[in-house]
């Protein structure tokens, strides 16, 4: 059974970005090597030529869309376009945008917000629990439900192999 939803960082829609991956190489691994390299020698006969595509995601969650922040879109509509301002760059098809249209979203206060928020993560020290700090009731029952899973993982074991090898 193949699930999306799991343990982990989620995002709004309740799926762990792990699983997410986990499901796209999934996708992925239908094609192999041996498949792609088939595909790319027909295109070469047949005389098509064999276009390479490079992609670069920007994943920030819970940040703001990389695509209204550096990828601007200057020909779209403005409906459509990001809101910061941009200038030709040396190459063609090149734009850079204007730092200050970043710098200007960003106000002292939210800096301060941001670097006393990460002070504190790096100033906490953690302190791991020992197994004697544990009161005796506990260590007793997770002690108990580990021989329980143990016990049920070598009976699946046998059963396995009974019906593998029993015949």
């Amino acid at each position: 059974m193949l699930l999306f939803t799991g343990r982990g960082t989620k995002t709004c829609d309740g799926v762990s970005r792990r699983r997410f991956l986990c499901v796209g190489s999934l996708g992925l691994g239908g094609l192999s090597l041996a498949d792609l390299l088939r595909h790319e020698a027909h295109a070469r006969e047949a005389g098509r030529p064999v276009r390479r595509k490079s992609v670069i995601l920007i994943w920030l969650a819970g940040g703001p869309s990389h695509l209204d922040m550096y990828d601007l879109k200057p020909a779209a509509p403005a409906e459509i376009r990001g809101e910061g301002e941009s200038k030709e760059g040396r190459f063609q098809q090149m734009r850079v945008i204007l730092a200050e249209s970043v710098a200007n979203r960003m106000t002292e206060a939210k800096l301060k917000q941001v670097l006393d928020k990460l002070k504190e993560e790096f100033d906490a020290r953690p302190q791991p629990e020992r197994l004697e700090n544990f009161d005796s009731n506990l260590a007793a029952e997770t002690q108990q439900r580990a021989m329980y899973a143990i016990l049920a993982s070598w009976v699946a074991i046998l059963l396995y192999l009974w019906f593998r090898f029993g015949n």
